[in-house]
């Protein structure tokens, strides 16, 4: 079975029971993709393009991801954060 992997930030998380309903697109995607597609979601509250990096999560999902699986990645709510220098991504 393939498997769509998510990057993300809070905007695709799963979010937790105590701050529901507040939901992230990333835990509803099951409901708009054929059941033959496992949604692995690696998004985080709070990450950036920068953190996500840092903090080896697109690391791991380079060690996991195979052929024939999808990956989408969602990043900017958090990359906008000009005076926290661990969210913003200066190549």
């Amino acid at each position: 079975m393939p498997k769509l992997y998510i990057a993300g930030d809070s905007t695709a998380s799963i979010k937790q029971d105590d701050k529901r309903p507040e939901t992230g697109w990333g835990e509803c995607l099951h409901e708009f993709v054929t059941p033959n597609i496992e949604i692995v979601n690696y998004a985080q509250n709070g990450k950036s393009t920068k953190s996500f990096i840092e903090e080896g999560l697109l690391d791991q999902i380079d060690k996991e991801i195979k052929e024939d699986d999808y990956l989408l990645i969602q990043f900017g709510h958090n990359d906008q954060k000009i005076e926290d220098p661990l969210k913003v991504y200066r190549s």
